[in-house]
This record gives structure tokens, sequence and C-alpha cells, in this order.
């Protein structure tokens, strides 16, 4: 078990017991947590970037697998 927590440890990461029938529970709540901190633009983007869009003018239809350049 030591080798585990220091892996844990070496990789940021904390441990934690969760009891028996709130596996479910808590598991949503760090999903819900985690979309809150991602920005709403890197999500639009990748959305785009793998051609799924609300324009039906195809005028977005050249960002399908287009890599973000630095500096955007």
């Amino acid at each position: 078990m030591n080798a585990i927590k220091k892996i844990a440890l070496d990789e940021n990461t904390n441990l934690a017991i969760i009891p028996d029938g709130l596996t479910s529970i808590i598991q949503l709540l760090d999903i819900l947590k985690t979309w809150a901190e991602i920005l709403k633009e890197m999500i639009v983007k990748s959305f785009k970037k793998y051609g799924i869009s609300n324009v039906m003018d195809r005028s977005e239809d050249d960002l399908f697998g287009q890599n973000e350049k630095k500096g955007d």
C-alpha cells in the first residue's frame, strides 16, 4: 500500500476512502466540478474542430480538423 500512496503523492493525487453506496454520488460531483472549470470557449472550439456546429450555411466547415495556432 505504501507504493500506491507514493505514486499518488508523486502524481499530486489525493487518496480517499469512499463509503459504500456513495461512489456514484461523489464521482458525479467530481465530474460536475471539472466541467465547471472548463472554459466555454474551449468547448466551442473543440466541437468546431470535430465538425460539430449549429451553423447551417457551412461557413465553419473549414474549421474541421484544424489545430489551434499558438497565440490564438
